[in-house]
Protein backbone atom coordinates (compact mmCIF):
# COMPACT_ATOMS: atom_id res chain seq x y z
CA UNK A 1 0.00 0.00 0.00
CA UNK A 2 2.74 2.30 1.15
CA UNK A 3 4.75 1.73 -2.24
CA UNK A 4 1.49 2.47 -4.30
CA UNK A 5 0.86 5.67 -2.41
CA UNK A 6 4.54 6.63 -3.03
CA UNK A 7 4.23 6.03 -6.98
CA UNK A 8 0.98 7.96 -7.01
CA UNK A 9 2.81 11.05 -4.87
CA UNK A 10 6.05 10.98 -7.35
CA UNK A 11 3.83 10.28 -10.61
CA UNK A 12 1.77 13.31 -10.01
CA UNK A 13 4.73 15.54 -8.94
CA UNK A 14 6.53 14.49 -12.51
CA UNK A 15 2.92 15.62 -14.14
CA UNK A 16 2.15 18.54 -12.20
CA UNK A 17 6.04 19.53 -13.52
CA UNK A 18 5.47 19.18 -17.24
CA UNK A 19 2.70 21.01 -16.80
CA UNK A 20 4.70 23.98 -14.98
CA UNK A 21 7.62 23.58 -17.45
CA UNK A 22 5.08 24.05 -20.15
CA UNK A 23 3.83 27.27 -18.83
CA UNK A 24 7.57 28.28 -18.60
CA UNK A 25 8.45 27.85 -22.22
CA UNK A 26 5.56 28.96 -23.52
CA UNK A 27 6.15 32.57 -21.99
CA UNK A 28 9.51 32.13 -23.71
CA UNK A 29 7.67 31.53 -27.12
CA UNK A 30 8.98 28.34 -27.07
CA UNK A 31 5.69 26.36 -28.53
CA UNK A 32 7.71 23.12 -29.15
CA UNK A 33 8.73 22.39 -25.98
CA UNK A 34 5.15 23.84 -24.50
CA UNK A 35 3.51 21.86 -27.00
CA UNK A 36 5.34 18.40 -25.54
CA UNK A 37 5.25 18.93 -21.75
CA UNK A 38 1.07 19.91 -21.91
CA UNK A 39 0.53 17.08 -24.26
CA UNK A 40 1.93 14.91 -21.04
CA UNK A 41 0.42 16.84 -18.49
CA UNK A 42 -2.95 16.29 -20.47
CA UNK A 43 -2.78 13.00 -20.66
CA UNK A 44 -2.31 12.56 -16.90
CA UNK A 45 -5.92 14.44 -17.00
CA UNK A 46 -4.26 17.92 -15.99
CA UNK A 47 -7.02 19.82 -16.91
CA UNK A 48 -5.40 23.30 -17.10
CA UNK A 49 -3.23 21.68 -19.25
CA UNK A 50 -5.48 20.65 -21.40
CA UNK A 51 -6.96 23.78 -21.62
CA UNK A 52 -3.53 25.52 -22.78
CA UNK A 53 -2.76 22.87 -24.80
CA UNK A 54 -6.63 23.72 -26.47
CA UNK A 55 -6.00 27.03 -26.42
CA UNK A 56 -2.81 26.72 -28.45
CA UNK A 57 -4.76 24.71 -31.33
CA UNK A 58 -7.50 27.34 -31.27
CA UNK A 59 -4.96 30.05 -31.32
CA UNK A 60 -2.48 28.41 -34.13
CA UNK A 61 0.79 28.81 -31.54
CA UNK A 62 3.02 26.60 -32.92
CA UNK A 63 0.59 24.65 -34.30
CA UNK A 64 -1.81 24.72 -37.38
CA UNK A 65 -5.21 26.02 -35.60
CA UNK A 66 -7.70 23.16 -35.37
CA UNK A 67 -10.78 24.56 -33.46
CA UNK A 68 -12.70 20.76 -33.34
CA UNK A 69 -9.19 19.27 -31.68
CA UNK A 70 -9.07 22.87 -29.34
CA UNK A 71 -12.72 21.77 -28.60
CA UNK A 72 -12.38 18.86 -27.75
CA UNK A 73 -8.97 19.41 -25.52
CA UNK A 74 -11.21 21.80 -24.02
CA UNK A 75 -14.18 19.48 -23.34
CA UNK A 76 -11.40 17.36 -21.30
CA UNK A 77 -10.54 19.75 -19.41
CA UNK A 78 -13.74 20.95 -18.28
CA UNK A 79 -14.49 17.59 -17.77
CA UNK A 80 -11.47 17.49 -15.22
CA UNK A 81 -12.59 21.19 -13.99
CA UNK A 82 -10.88 23.58 -15.56
CA UNK A 83 -11.92 26.90 -14.94
CA UNK A 84 -10.49 27.96 -18.02
CA UNK A 85 -11.68 24.94 -20.02
CA UNK A 86 -14.84 25.21 -19.03
CA UNK A 87 -14.91 29.06 -19.99
CA UNK A 88 -13.02 28.34 -23.56
CA UNK A 89 -15.68 25.74 -24.10
CA UNK A 90 -18.12 27.93 -23.19
CA UNK A 91 -17.28 30.60 -25.38
CA UNK A 92 -17.23 27.94 -28.19
CA UNK A 93 -20.84 27.05 -28.35
CA UNK A 94 -22.09 30.42 -27.69
CA UNK A 95 -20.04 31.36 -30.83
CA UNK A 96 -21.27 28.10 -32.45
CA UNK A 97 -17.38 27.04 -33.29
CA UNK A 98 -17.27 23.37 -33.99
CA UNK A 99 -20.15 22.97 -32.64
CA UNK A 100 -24.00 23.72 -33.25
CA UNK A 101 -24.43 27.08 -31.46
CA UNK A 102 -26.36 26.44 -27.89
CA UNK A 103 -26.41 29.16 -25.74
CA UNK A 104 -28.37 26.72 -22.90
CA UNK A 105 -24.72 24.52 -23.11
CA UNK A 106 -22.91 27.95 -23.10
CA UNK A 107 -24.80 29.22 -20.47
CA UNK A 108 -24.16 26.13 -18.30
CA UNK A 109 -20.86 25.74 -18.86
CA UNK A 110 -20.12 29.50 -17.55
CA UNK A 111 -22.17 28.54 -14.76
CA UNK A 112 -19.48 25.35 -14.02
CA UNK A 113 -16.91 28.02 -14.77
CA UNK A 114 -18.44 30.37 -12.26
CA UNK A 115 -18.66 27.65 -9.70
CA UNK A 116 -14.93 26.88 -9.85
CA UNK A 117 -14.20 30.67 -9.46
CA UNK A 118 -13.70 32.12 -12.48
CA UNK A 119 -14.79 35.56 -12.98
CA UNK A 120 -15.40 36.68 -16.38
CA UNK A 121 -17.34 33.45 -16.61
CA UNK A 122 -19.37 34.67 -13.97
CA UNK A 123 -20.45 38.03 -16.18
CA UNK A 124 -20.85 35.93 -18.83
CA UNK A 125 -23.46 34.01 -16.93
CA UNK A 126 -25.26 37.21 -15.40
CA UNK A 127 -25.71 38.81 -18.78
CA UNK A 128 -28.01 35.64 -19.95
CA UNK A 129 -30.41 36.09 -17.00
CA UNK A 130 -30.31 39.57 -17.47
CA UNK A 131 -31.34 39.59 -21.21
CA UNK A 132 -34.07 37.80 -19.59
CA UNK A 133 -35.79 41.19 -18.52
CA UNK A 134 -37.70 39.39 -15.53
CA UNK A 135 -37.09 40.34 -11.98
CA UNK A 136 -36.31 36.91 -11.52
CA UNK A 137 -33.58 37.21 -14.28
CA UNK A 138 -32.83 40.56 -12.90
CA UNK A 139 -32.01 38.94 -9.48
CA UNK A 140 -30.01 35.70 -10.62
CA UNK A 141 -28.25 38.30 -12.91
CA UNK A 142 -27.19 40.36 -9.90
CA UNK A 143 -26.10 37.03 -7.77
CA UNK A 144 -23.31 36.31 -11.00
CA UNK A 145 -22.33 40.23 -11.24
CA UNK A 146 -21.87 40.13 -7.37
CA UNK A 147 -19.64 36.80 -7.65
CA UNK A 148 -17.79 38.22 -10.77
CA UNK A 149 -16.64 41.39 -9.29
CA UNK A 150 -15.61 39.99 -5.30
CA UNK A 151 -13.67 37.37 -8.05
CA UNK A 152 -11.89 40.82 -9.02
CA UNK A 153 -13.41 41.00 -13.11
CA UNK A 154 -13.83 44.67 -13.59
CA UNK A 155 -17.21 44.38 -15.86
CA UNK A 156 -18.87 41.83 -13.26
CA UNK A 157 -18.43 45.03 -10.54
CA UNK A 158 -19.83 47.63 -13.56
CA UNK A 159 -22.64 45.23 -14.50
CA UNK A 160 -23.80 45.14 -10.67
CA UNK A 161 -23.41 48.63 -10.50
CA UNK A 162 -25.39 49.28 -13.40
CA UNK A 163 -28.19 46.79 -11.94
CA UNK A 164 -28.31 48.25 -8.34
CA UNK A 165 -28.97 52.00 -9.96
CA UNK A 166 -31.26 50.39 -12.68
CA UNK A 167 -33.67 50.01 -9.52
CA UNK A 168 -34.99 47.20 -11.18
CA UNK A 169 -34.53 44.69 -8.43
Amino acid sequence: MKKTLLLFVVALCAFGGDFEDGLEAYAKADFKTAFDKFSIACEANNGDACTKLGSMYYFSRGVKADKQKAFELFTKACDANSKDGCSSLGGMYKKGESVSADAQKAQELFEKACELKEGYSCSVAGSYYLEKQTPEGFKKAKEFFDKSCSLGDKMGCQFAGDLRRSKRL
